[in-house]
């Protein structure tokens, strides 16, 4: 049978019993049957029973109880994402079980990994329902998160301070469970600070209450380790033998190898060699967990090779190897010999070792490969392969023969949980790659090692300084100073006194050289004016020195520099440079008026210098941002009338067609984009007219299309059909960036606008609504839309269903269908459900706004009064600013929940 968690009873508590007045009605057979699923614990099954429940009564008063259990089921199949996904999607819909849902997506952070999300969710729960049955659960688990992070203080803090939850209900409820394991987590935080004293006398405060076996097992194991630490070595000893004897108590082998491998710790630091080899044999039997085992397993071998008994040792796994059988303890022998033969190699090779006799280091890594590669061989699903593979890494490594060794250690990481080994397959297979000069895949391993275990304070300490140091050296390889500088700082943040913080700021430095670091460049410029004032050189530099202040974001002095500069050297080859990038200046120090005249003076000064059409297209642009679309048209056209072969041609071009565009000048921007469109490619293949222009030329003419105004005098008649015949030209026009630009990025907008074509004309012709939903579906499915694109056209299709459910032709059957998939769409913007995975899209308020009032307004049509004041609720709740508007529109539904309908 399963065992249910202490969190899965009491949930399962919180909902028996519910719903019996419809014992017999579908809906509750189907909830009945899913709950006694779960509760026999085939939770694959649960999860697709419950799944089905909630998509066949979205409306039943059970469906957060179902999604919960859902959610309960994903968890225990360690679909831990999946689980948080559903609670969050579904959190707005929860009701009384609030608390619940946000206490599981806790719990499934904390089993991901992902500690510190899981410490900001349980805290927030406690904020949110204060009165919640959970609170001592969710309040010991934040310290628990903490505790995985290495956060000391945050821990102490969590379970200490008396204005906390913890401390509250440690008052009310001393003897509690929860509150006894937090006592003994806080004495455990205390002990790694090294705050012994404090330590001590919470375990005895501890001692005076009643423990259960396990919680007492741990109060005595971690007060062996204060004796341990005090150095109080016979007292540990001694304190061992009731550690053992609580451990046999709890039935829990675990506990009892645990106690088995202290009591050997201290024997060996005490000196007793023979007597911990005998104690650490002691968990070789049978029913040992495998870590244990295999840790005792380790120190036998260690114990017997530092007592120069090394022949033994091997012969000792040897003869494990050779029994027949395929069992654990031959793999654990085949990993351990590895490992042997490995440290082995290591001692030969040691030059602070020379008399340690032992054979050719080569040799050494045949053996070792060849017990690993038996083992991965002989117990592919071993739970052990992924240390052999992690050993085979080392073995090519030492050999440099880094594509083994990459492949080793990348399946290493496959093979391997969340731990220190993962952490230190994940570095050496960044190494392997850097050695094989795959510089991107190495910064990327080195920051994914970064990014995935800063809960583990081990690796932080010893891994992280060189992983950043490794990460700085493979970015300035290809050229990425950004990614360099940016592990540069962490190490000087987190590791100032590394030995690896000196040698990687030096690293950064001489790029930064090679770039023309500008404070660099200009010390060096400056010791060379001072060193010879008249060489032929000095106006090159002194240019040279106001750039560094441009590159430094310096501009008043950089104005200043140039200022100065083209006074002195009136007649210098180059002066056209220092007066373009002197106007250039002026315009970044805020004065742009002055940088518009000396940009329109340099053009009439410089008209043959390649700098003139970058002058004349500033002036252009400057005209343009203050809204003087004449000017900024004419200064566009000069641009192209001047330097016709110019890189800048076209997009003036563009840009001159835009200006017109603003100024109502229709006719004329329709001729700008037109006549990119006709000189650009596809319709003239060699065109230098660059083909992100030509969409660009697409774009705007059907946007211009829809925009021009219509003639005067026209009846409403001839508005109608002239503008169903816009709808048509403007689709047309955005279809042929679709048709002969597949690859610009403006295609998904351009389908939205295909999309929006159709929808209007949809009214007249009703067959245009699919149309329009396969416009709008190219949107949100494709990969390159940005979320306000896929917002917008999720919206658009939601009203298209909404619309085809009003149309008189649609069968009645299918109105209901319709308009749920128009409430489905209108959803997933609202909820959020429609951002992509990872850490750039956030929804956008104006979208779900849009899509709340829609979904809302869906509600109210179909009756849904409750539904309809949920929504209102969450967009007062969500954007603060809409609370009157909100609040207006829930009283106005509560009185046409009080209206008989008609």
């Amino acid at each position: 049978m399963h065992r249910l968690s202490a969190i899965t009873l009491v949930l399962l508590l919180f909902l028996r019993g519910i719903g019996t007045a419809q014992e017999n009605t579908a809906e509750q057979r189907a909830y009945n049957a899913a709950h006694s699923v779960f509760q026999s614990g085939d939770y694959e099954r649960a999860e697709t029973w419950f799944a089905d429940f909630v998509s066949n009564y979205p409306a039943s008063e059970l469906r957060a109880r179902a999604v919960l259990l859902q959610a309960e089921a994903r968890y225990h199949q360690k679909n831990y994402e999946g689980a948080f996904d559903l609670l969050r999607d579904e959190f707005i819909q929860a009701g009384s079980l609030g608390d619940h849902y946000r206490y599981r997506q806790a719990e499934s952070r904390m089993m991901s990994g992902k500690h510190r999300e899981a410490a900001e969710l349980f805290a927030q729960m406690l904020r949110e329902f204060p009165q919640t049955t959970l609170r001592l659960n969710a309040s010991f688990n934040v310290a628990r998160a903490y505790f995985e992070l290495g956060q000391w203080d945050e821990v102490i803090a969590t379970l200490r301070d008396p204005d906390r939850v913890f401390a509250q209900i440690a008052r009310e409820q001393p003897n509690s469970e929860n509150v006894l394991r937090g006592r003994l987590l806080l004495a455990e935080v205390l002990w790694r600070k090294g705050d012994l004293a404090a330590c001590e006398a919470l375990l005895q405060e501890l001692a005076q209450l009643p423990l259960r076996s396990p919680l007492e097992w741990q109060r005595q194991y971690l007060s062996c380790r204060v004796l341990l630490s005090q150095q109080k070595l016979a007292e540990a000893l001694e304190a061992t033998t009731k550690l053992l004897d609580v451990a046999a108590e709890s039935g829990q082998r675990e506990y009892q190898a645990e106690s088995v491998l202290l009591q050997a710790r201290i024997l060996e630091d005490i000196g007793r060699e023979a007597e911990a080899v005998a104690v650490y044999e002691k968990n070789l039997g049978e029913g040992v967990p495998e870590l244990q085992r295999r840790t005792s397993l380790l120190k036998i071998i260690e114990l017997t090779l530092e007592r120069n008994r090394v022949t033994e040792g091997i012969e000792l796994l040897q003869r494990l190897v050779n029994q027949p059988g395929r069992d654990s303890a031959k793999s654990l022998a085949r990993l351990t010999l590895g490992e042997l033969f490995l440290k082995q190699y290591h001692t030969a090779t040691d030059p602070a070792r020379p008399s340690v006799a032992v054979e050719p280091g080569n040799d050494l890594l045949r053996r070792a490969l060849a017990q690993l590669d038996s083992l991965i061989e002989e117990s592919p699903e071993s739970p052990l392969t992924g240390r052999a593979h992690l050993i085979r890494g080392w073995c090519f490594w030492e050999q440099a023969s880094y594509p083994e060794s990459s492949a080793a250690f990348s399946n290493a990481v496959e093979r391997l949980s969340h731990s220190e080994h993962q952490a230190v397959a994940r570095f050496k297979l960044a190494d392997s790659l850097y050695r094989m000069e795959d510089f991107e895949g190495a910064v990327r391993n080195y920051r994914q090692l970064i990014d995935e275990y800063e809960d583990l304070s081990p690796v932080r300490n010893t891994l992280f300084d060189q992983a950043l140091h490794q990460t700085a050296r493979a970015a300035l390889e290809i050229g990425d100073l950004r990614v360099a500088a940016e592990a540069v700082n962490r190490i000087l943040d987190w590791y100032p006194n590394s030995f690896f913080a000196d040698r990687s700021q030096l690293l950064l430095g001489q790029a930064l050289n090679r770039r023309e670091d500008p404070a660099g460049a200009r010390a060096l410029f400056s010791a060379i004016i001072n060193r010879r004032p008249d060489s032929p050189f000095v106006p090159e530099v002194r240019l040279a020195v106001a750039r560094t202040f441009e590159l430094e974001g310096d501009w008043e002095t950089a104005v200043r520099q140039y200022d100065a500069w083209v006074g002195e050297y009136t007649l210098h080859p180059s002066l056209p440079s220092a007066e373009f990038f002197r106007a250039l200046a002026h315009y970044r120090a805020g004065e742009e008026t002055h940088a518009l005249t000396l940009f329109t003076n340099f053009v009439g000064r410089f008209p043959d210098h390649e700098l003139a059409r970058r002058a004349q297209d500033w002036a252009g642009d400057y005209y343009f941002r203050e809204n003087k679309f004449a000017l900024a048209e004419r200064h566009y056209q000069e641009l192209v009338q001047k330097w016709p072969e110019s890189p800048l041609a076209p997009r003036a071009r563009l840009k001159a067609g835009q200006a017109a565009y603003r100024r109502h000048g229709f006719s004329d921007a329709r001729e700008h984009f037109t006549w990119l469109i006709n000189n650009g490619p596809p319709a003239v293949p060699d065109s230098t007219i660059p083909r992100g222009v030509v969409a660009e030329a697409y774009f705007a003419l059907g946007d211009l299309i829809l925009e021009e105004l219509l003639p005067g005098g026209t009846t409403p008649e001839e508005a109608a059909a002239r503008n169903r015949e816009r709808f048509r030209e403007a689709r047309n026009t955005f279809k042929r960036i679709v048709d002969n630009l597949p690859d610009d990025p403006l295609v998904p907008l351009a389908w939205g606008k295909i999309g929006h074509c159709n929808y209007q004309l949809a009214e007249r012709e009703p067959a245009l609504y699919e149309e329009a939903a396969e416009a709008y579906r190219k949107v949100i499915d494709s990969p390159v839309s940005n979320l306000a694109a896929r917002s917008q056209a999720e919206i658009g299709l939601g009203h298209v269903r909404r619309d085809q459910a009003r149309t008189p032709s649609v069968p009645e059957a299918d109105r209901g269908n319709l308009l749920a998939q128009a409430a489905d769409h209108y959803a997933n913007v609202f909820h959020g459900r429609n951002v992509r995975p990872g850490d750039s899209e956030r929804p956008i308020p104006r979208w779900q706004k849009t899509a709340g009032l829609a979904l809302a307004e869906l509600a109210l049509a179909r009756r849904e009064w409750e539904e309809s004041v949920r929504i209102y609720q969450h967009l007062a709740r969500t954007y603060p600013v809409l609370e009157p508007s909100m609040e207006k529109r829930i009283a106005d539904v509560r009185k046409s929940q009080e209206t008989p309908k008609n």
